[in-house]
């Protein structure tokens, strides 16, 4: 699959990212999609297992993928972690905060992470916490000096009848964030999935 974005102004191959709570389902589905795309991916969260798991198969397809154990709400943790990504795959330009559901653990992603990004770059928060958009909205401005981009994605219950918003529906979205064409977009809040 790797290379399936062609170069230009869709490609990603060679972009680094960090994903928290990549372990879970929707942290996995954007690791794996991202890792498609010939982006190295750093899976960060709290279970060694499902982390290796991860890992494995975007290896297997043949990225280049590495994990760490953190827990985003504990500042020297996801510090290690971030640190861990920068020496291992490079910098990061890349930042999907799927585990930072919570304002304390996007506080703690943003602050260990961010300084060490390079622009121009992309980060994207995965929640509905009206905390977390308003923080968006605030780090967006503070990043837009270094070319970064910043915004949340939140998956929607969907209404009666209608699809459900699978894992990778979201992982499409934040694939199409990381897009250089999305470079104009920052400070949003974007829904996937109709409301309940």
């Amino acid at each position: 699959m790797k290379g399936s974005e062609s170069g230009g102004e869709r490609g990603l191959e060679g972009r680094v990212a960090l994903v928290t709570g990549g372990g879970g389902a929707i942290g996995r589905a954007v690791a794996l999609a991202l890792g498609a795309r010939g982006v190295s991916v750093f899976v960060a969260g709290r279970r060694e297992r499902a982390l290796g798991e991860t890992v494995g198969e975007i290896v297997h397809g043949g990225g280049k993928a590495r994990h760490a154990v953190a827990d985003v709400e504990r500042a020297e943790s996801i510090d290690a972690a971030a640190s861990r990504a920068t020496e291992t795959l490079g910098p990061v330009d890349i930042l999907v905060a799927a585990a930072a559901t919570a304002e304390m653990g996007v506080n703690c992603t943003l602050t260990a992470v961010t300084p060490r990004m390079v622009g121009p770059g992309r980060v994207i928060v995965l929640g509905s916490d009206a905390t977390i958009r308003d923080l968006v909205q605030s780090a967006a401005g503070d990043l837009a000096a270094k070319g970064i981009t910043c915004n949340a994605a939140v998956p929607r219950a969907v209404s009666a009848g209608a699809a459900p918003v699978s894992p990778e529906d979201v992982a499409e979205l934040v694939v199409f964030l990381c897009r250089r064409s999305a470079g104009g977009i920052t400070g949003q809040t974007i829904e996937i999935g109709a409301r309940a």
